[in-house]
């Protein structure tokens, strides 16, 4: 999992994760990146975040890590995650929940080029 070398993680309970949310103006509900003392963080939501299975946290961490590599779209983050992990659990996680989250499947957007 070489993908967190260069990743900050700060794990908060929900109703801090929830608190930073509003504060921020944001609606996440496991994890999101923001810029803490000039580094990229990932802040993760502990109570949700604790009942995952293994696969479904290292998806959502990398994912995470491709916002922290400077990839700002979400679809491109994904794509990030299923290019640079080993964990095919994840990978099909990801996949499986393209269509929830981007409105298209995964193979349609590869059909299309538009990643």
């Amino acid at each position: 999992m070489d993908f967190f070398v260069n990743s900050r993680i700060l794990i908060l309970n929900n109703k801090d994760f929830d608190n930073v949310c509003e504060e921020l103006k944001i609606d996440e509900q496991y994890a999101f990146v923001s810029e803490i003392d000039g580094s990229s963080t990932i802040i993760i939501n502990k109570d949700l975040y604790d009942n995952l299975n293994e696969d479904e946290k290292i998806a959502i961490i990398a994912h995470e890590c491709a916002h922290c590599e400077g990839i700002v779209n979400e679809e491109l983050a994904d794509k990030w995650v299923i290019d640079n992990i080993e964990k095919e659990g994840s990978k099909k996680i990801i996949i499986e929940n393209w269509f929830m989250r981007h409105g298209q499947t995964y193979e349609e957007f590869l059909e299309k080029g538009i990643i």
